[in-house]
C-alpha cells in the first residue's frame, strides 16, 4: 500500500470516527445544573469564569468531550454566564493520529515529521477530525448549559488552505457566534508554518461587547486600544504560555493593557507539558485598578501556575462605563496628533498577519424589504409578506443614533389583520408596487372568496409620523363585513450606532383618552421617543397590555362590499407629542396626505429614456434623500448619516465622504434647498473633526483615523453646490466662512516635508493604506486646493492662505505625475500609493477608484496613463476583477465581490453601457444600492441599505443617461 493511500484511508477513518452526532449524544446524556439552581447574578453584572486546563493527548472524541464537560461543570455550578477556555484547547486531539499518543507524552511533534514537512501540515491533516470534535463539543456544551463559551483556540485550516490559530465563541443556543484568528504570531508558530489573521473582531453579547485576542496579542498595546475604541468592554485572552510563570509578565501582558485601555480581561491558561513543550500560567479575571476591591487590578486568580483550576468573578459593567467616562482615559486621546506620525511609523512596516481591516459580514440570506419614510421617521423593514413593519425608527440626538421600536425575532412590531365575516384572511403572499417610486403598496387576492385587499404605507414629508391604509373589497355577490386592524408586538427598544443594542428603560403602553388608541413611550428616566396611534374611524377593537413583550391591537369593523381604514402613527420625543401628532394626521385625512405626498414625489422625480433606469434612479434618489439625512426627533436638527436602516453595518453615523461626495450630488437632483442645508451643516457642526474617519450625529469623535478624501470632501461639496445652483450667497454664511478656513488649515499637517503630496492613514475603503501617499486622495486634494484658490478671497480666507492654495495646487498635480506613475502591464499607469522612497503599489478600490480621476478633472480621459490605468482595473491583472462572471464589476479586499460603487465608477468613466446592463439585470438590494453584490446572482452580498451610495448611484445614472433622455426629448420636439 502506498504511503499516500494509507494517509487517505487514515484520514477518512478519523473523519468518520469523529462525527458530530456521537459527540453531541455523549454530552446530552450528562447532567447540567438547572438555571434556577445556579447562583443569581446581580442586574448589570456579568459573571465570568476563566478555566485553567492541563494539556494532554486524547485517544477518542468521547474522552475529549468528557474532559471539557468536567472542566465546564464547576463554572456552571458557580453561575458563570461566560466561560473561557485556554488557547490550544484542541491540540490534544492530535492524540487521535496513529502513533501520536506516545509522541505527545515523550517526544516533540517535530520529531515525527518527514523532511520538508511543517507542524502546520500535521494540523492540516488532522483538521477534518479535529474540527468536528472541537465544534460539536463546545457547541453542545454551550447549548446544554445555556451560557456563552469562549472555546479557547484550535489550529484549523482556513478558506485559503493555510492553518490559523483560531479562537471561537459559542452562544447559549449552541451557534457559532464568532471567530478570531490570531494576528500576532509567536516565533514558534511562524516556524510551524501557521498563518496570521488580518483583523480583530468584536462580538455582541446581550449585555456587553466582547473580543478574543489570542495569547501574546495581549503584549501589544494596539490590540486592546483598538478593541476598546470599538466598544469592547470584556477581552477574553486564551493563553498557552511557554515561558516559566513570572508574575511580572502580567505587567507586560493583559494586566498592563487593562490599565491602559479600560476593559475587563478574562485570561484562561493552558498548563502542563506535552510534546516537549512546558506551559505555565495563572488564569484570572483582571480589572482597572480602581474597579478591583484590592486595588491591584485582580478580581480573581488561580493560585497554582501548573495545575488545573478556575477563577470566577462578577464584572460590574455599569461601573466600567462610568469609569471610562469620568476617568477620561479614552476621551483624552489625541488622534489628530497621533495621525501625523502613524503613516510614517506603520506605513512601511509589514505587520504580522497584514492590515487590520474592518470588513463587513456577508449576508447569508439578504432580507427583502420595501423601505419608506420621511425626514422624521424611517420604516426600513416592511414586508415582504403579510404587510408587516418591524423596527420603525427615528433619529435621536440624545441617543447619538437611531431609536428603534422592535418586535421579536419571529414576530414583527406591527402587522395588519383582515377578517371577512369573522374569518381571517391570510396576507402571507403579497404582491408589491411603489407609488411615486417611493411609497410601498401591497395587494392580496382570494379569488375563491371574491376578495381583494391592499395596504398602503407612507410617511408624508414634513410630518412626524406615518400612515397605514387598509382597503378591502368583495365581488358583492354575498353581503360581507370587513374587520381591518393592526396588531403590535413591542419586544424592546434598540439604540443603533453602527450596531443595534437594547435600551435599558421602562416601556410604557396605554390607551389614549382622546383617540382611544395605543400610546407607546420608551423612558430612561425621561421619555426618549414615543409612538401614538389614531384611526380614521371609531375603533371597535382596542387593547393594550404590558408584559414581555408588550402587545396591543386595534381594529374597525365596516360593512362591505368596500371598506377602507387609515391608521395614523405619530412619532415624537415623548408621549404627549406623539399622540397629538397622531391626532393632527387624522384631522388632515389620509386621502389628502397621500395626494400631497405623491405631488411632492412627482415634482422631484427625474426621467431617463429607459423606464427601467428611470425607476432605479428615482428609487435610489429618494432612498438617499430620506435615509442619508433626516431631522432628529428631539432637537429637530438636520443630521447626515450613512444610513437610517439597521441593515447597513455602520449605520447612523456621519462620514464626510459619504455625505458630501456621494449623498449631496443625489440630493441636488431632488431638492437644491436641502442640499444647501447639508453644506452649511457640514461646515458648522462637523468641521471640528474634518478629515477624521467617522463622527457621531453631533459632530463628536466616533471612529478615529485620518482620511484625506474625507478632508477634501468639504471644499469639493461647496464647489459642487455652487456649480449646480450658482448660489454665491452661501459663501457669506458665517459657518461656511469659518469652517472653510479651518478645513484649509488642516491640509498642511499632512503634506510631505519635501514633496507636494499629502498623506493619509486610511484608504477610501476605510482600511489602512499600505503607503501614505495615495493618487486618488491627492487628485482630490489638487481639486480642493484649486477651488480654494479661486473662491478663497470671496469666502473670507486670509490672503496668505489663498496664495498658498493657488501655488500648491499645480505642484500637487505635477508631483502625482512625478512620483505616483509607475510601469504597469500595459505601460505607464497611475499607482495607487507610494511611500516616496521608491515603493509603489498597483491597486484600486471602488470607494475611491482611479477611474474617477478624469471625472474630477485631474486628467484628460484620453491621457494614456489614465487609459492604461482604467484598462488594468478591468483586466485579469487586477485580482479583484471577475472576468467570466455574470456581473463583471470590480471589488477589493474590503469585500471581495463586485461593488455597486464600481457601477457608478463605470457610469462616470466611459463604461456606461456595461453598467447599464448590470443595473437592469442585477437585483441588488431590492433595486437599492448596497455595498457589494454576488457576481453570479447580483443579489446583495455586503452592506445592504447603503443610503449614501444610493445617492451617488442616482447622480451617476443622471449624468450618464440624463443628457441622452434630454436629447431624445428635444428630437421629438
Amino acid at each position: 500500500m502506498s504511503r499516500r493511500l494509507g494517509e487517505k484511508i487514515w484520514r477518512e477513518f478519523l473523519t468518520w470516527r469523529c462525527r458530530e452526532a456521537p459527540v453531541r449524544r455523549s454530552l446530552a446524556r450528562r447532567a447540567y445544573p438547572h438555571p434556577a439552581d445556579r447562583p443569581a447574578v446581580e442586574p448589570g453584572r456579568l459573571r465570568v469564569a476563566a478555566v485553567q486546563v492541563k494539556i494532554r493527548g486524547f485517544g477518542g472524541p468521547d474522552e475529549y468531550a468528557g474532559a471539557m464537560y468536567r472542566a465546564l461543570l464547576p463554572a456552571i455550578e458557580a453561575g458563570a454566564q461566560l466561560v473561557a477556555f485556554p488557547e490550544e484547547i484542541a491540540t490534544g486531539l492530535l492524540g487521535l493520529l496513529p502513533g501520536f499518543g506516545r509522541l505527545l507524552e515523550s517526544g516533540s511533534i517535530e520529531e515525527a515529521l518527514a523532511p520538508g514537512l511543517k507542524v502546520a501540515d500535521v494540523f492540516a491533516f488532522a483538521d477534518p477530525a479535529v474540527r468536528r470534535v472541537y465544534h460539536a463539543t463546545f457547541s453542545e456544551l454551550a447549548r446544554r448549559a445555556g451560557v456563552w463559551v469562549a472555546a479557547g483556540s484550535a489550529n484549523l485550516v482556513g478558506e485559503d488552505g493555510r492553518v490559523y490559530n483560531e479562537a471561537r465563541l459559542y452562544g447559549p443556543d449552541g451557534a457559532l457566534a464568532g471567530r478570531q484568528r490570531k494576528v500576532n504570531l509567536m516565533g514558534m508558530e511562524r516556524d510551524w508554518g501557521l498563518a496570521g489573521g488580518d483583523r480583530f473582531e468584536a462580538f455582541d453579547l446581550e449585555s456587553t461587547r466582547v473580543a478574543i485576542p489570542v495569547c501574546n496579542e495581549a503584549g501589544y498595546w494596539e490590540t486592546f486600544r483598538l478593541l476598546a475604541l470599538d466598544g469592547v468592554e470584556v477581552v477574553v485572552v486564551p493563553q498557552a504560555d511557554t515561558d516559566e510563570y513570572n508574575p511580572w509578565n502580567h505587567l507586560r501582558g493583559a494586566w498592563g493593557r487593562v490599565q491602559e485601555s479600560p476593559v475587563y480581561a478574562v485570561v484562561s491558561c493552558m498548563v502542563g507539558e506535552m510534546a516537549g513543550i512546558r506551559l505555565t500560567g495563572k488564569s484570572g479575571v483582571l480589572a482597572p485598578l480602581q474597579l478591583s476591591p484590592g486595588g491591584d487590578g485582580v478580581l480573581a486568580r488561580v493560585d497554582d501556575a501548573r495545575g488545573e483550576g478556575m477563577a470566577v468573578a462578577d464584572l460590574d459593567l455599569a461601573a466600567l462605563r462610568v469609569y471610562r467616562r469620568e476617568s477620561g482615559v479614552l476621551a483624552g486621546l489625541r488622534p489628530d496628533v497621533y495621525a501625523r506620525y502613524l503613516p510614517r511609523l506603520y506605513g512601511g512596516v509589514p505587520m504580522a498577519g497584514g492590515k487590520i481591516l474592518t470588513v463587513p459580514e456577508e449576508l447569508r440570506e439578504p432580507r427583502i424589504s420595501f423601505p419608506t419614510g420621511n425626514e422624521y421617521v424611517s420604516l426600513p423593514l416592511i414586508g415582504p409578506g403579510a404587510g408587516a413593519i418591524d423596527r420603525p425608527n427615528c433619529l435621536s440626538m440624545a441617543a447619538m443614533g437611531l431609536l428603534e421600536f422592535a418586535g421579536l425575532p419571529d414576530e414583527p412590531f406591527l402587522r395588519p389583520t383582515v377578517a371577512v365575516d369573522g374569518r381571517p384572511l391570510s396576507l402571507a403572499v403579497c404582491s408589491w408596487e411603489r407609488l411615486g417610486y417611493w411609497l410601498p403598496r401591497f395587494r392580496v387576492t382570494d379569488p375563491e372568496r371574491g376578495l381583494a385587499v391592499q395596504g398602503t404605507i407612507f410617511a408624508p414629508p414634513g410630518h412626524k409620523g406615518f400612515v397605514y391604509v387598509l382597503e378591502a373589497r368583495s365581488d358583492g355577490k354575498v353581503e360581507s363585513s370587513f374587520e381591518l386592524g393592526l396588531e403590535g408586538c413591542w419586544g424592546g427598544t434598540l439604540q443603533t450606532v453602527y450596531t443595534s443594542r437594547p435600551v435599558s428603560g421602562e416601556r410604557a403602553l396605554w390607551l389614549d383618552r382622546w383617540t382611544g388608541a395605543p400610546v407607546l413611550e420608551i423612558r430612561a428616566g425621561l421619555g426618549l421617543a414615543a409612538l401614538g396611534f389614531a384611526a380614521s374611524h371609531p375603533l371597535t377593537v382596542c387593547e393594550a397590555g404590558g408584559g414581555e413583550p408588550a402587545r396591543f391591537r386595534m381594529g374597525v369593523t365596516l360593512p362591505g362590499p368596500r371598506a377602507s381604514v387609515a391608521f395614523y402613527v405619530g412619532v415624537n420625543r415623548e408621549a404627549d407629542g406623539a399622540r397629538t401628532t397622531a391626532v393632527d394626521l387624522a384631522r388632515r385625512g389620509w386621502e389628502s396626505l397621500l395626494e400631497q405626498s405623491l405631488d411632492w414625489l412627482d415634482g422631484r422625480a427625474g426621467e431617463l429614456a429607459d423606464p427601467g433606469l428611470t425607476r432605479i434612479m428615482n428609487l435610489n434618489a429618494f432612498f438617499n434623500y430620506f435615509y442619508a439625512l433626516g431631522e432628529t426627533i428631539d432637537s429637530e436638527d438636520l443630521v447626515m448619516v450613512t444610513s437610517r436602516s439597521p441593515l447597513y453595518y455602520v449605520s447612523a453615523a456621519f462620514w464626510a465622504r459619504d455625505a458630501l461626495l456621494w449623498s449631496l450630488p443625489g440630493v441636488l437632483l431632488v431638492d437644491p434647498a436641502r442640499a444647501r442645508d447639508m453644506v452649511v451643516t457640514a461646515f458648522t457642526r462637523y468641521r471640528r473633526h474634518a478629515g477624521v474617519h467617522s463622527l457621531y450625529l453631533d459632530g463628536s469623535l466616533l471612529y478615529p483615523g485620518f482620511e484625506l478624501d474625507e478632508l477634501c470632501a468639504y471644499p469639493l461639496a461647496l464647489e459642487r453646490y455652487l456649480g449646480a445652483t450658482g448660489d454665491r450667497g452661501i459663501l457669506e454664511e458665517p459657518g461656511v466662512r469659518e469652517g472653510l478656513a479651518e478645513v484649509e488649515s488642516r491640509f498642511w499637517a499632512w503634506r510631505h516635508p519635501r514633496v507636494d503630496l499629502f498623506g493619509t492613514m486610511l484608504c477610501p475603503s476605510d482600511d489602512p493604506a499600505t503607503h501614505p501617499y495615495l493618487t486618488y486622495g491627492n487628485a482630490l486634494a489638487w481639486r480642493a486646493l484649486e477651488f480654494l484658490g479661486r473662491v478663497g478671497l470671496e469666502a473670507g480666507l486670509a490672503p496668505d492662505a489663498v496664495r498658498r492654495c493657488r501655488e500648491t495646487a499645480p505642484r500637487v498635480r505635477q508631483a502625482v505625475y512625478d512620483h505616483l506613475v509607475t510601469e504597469g502591464p500595459r505601460g505607464p499607469m497611475f499607482a495607487w500609493s507610494a511611500d516616496l522612497e521608491g515603493a509603489r503599489e498597483i491597486y484600486d478600490e471602488p470607494p475611491g477608484s482611479l477611474q474617477l480621476l478624469a471625472y474630477y478633472g485631474f486628467c484628460d480621459p484620453t491621457d494614456p496613463v489614465y487609459r492604461n490605468t482604467v484598462a488594468w482595473v478591468h483586466s485579469p491583472d487586477n485580482p479583484h476583477h471577475y472576468p467570466g462572471a455574470r456581473f463583471p464589476e470590480v471589488g477589493c479586499p474590503h469585500a471581495d465581490h463586485p461593488f455597486v460603487m464600481g457601477i457608478f465608477n463605470s457610469l462616470l468613466s466611459g463604461r456606461a453601457a456595461v453598467a447599464r446592463e448590470i443595473l437592469l439585470a442585477a437585483p441588488l438590494d431590492g433595486g437599492l444600492a448596497c455595498e457589494s453584490f454576488d457576481r453570479e446572482t447580483g443579489v446583495a452580498k455586503t452592506g445592504a441599505a447603503f443610503a449614501t451610495c444610493a445617492g451617488f448611484l442616482a447622480y451617476a445614472l443622471h449624468q450618464a443617461f440624463g443628457r441622452e433622455a434630454a436629447d431624445r426629448e428635444s428630437g421629438r420636439d
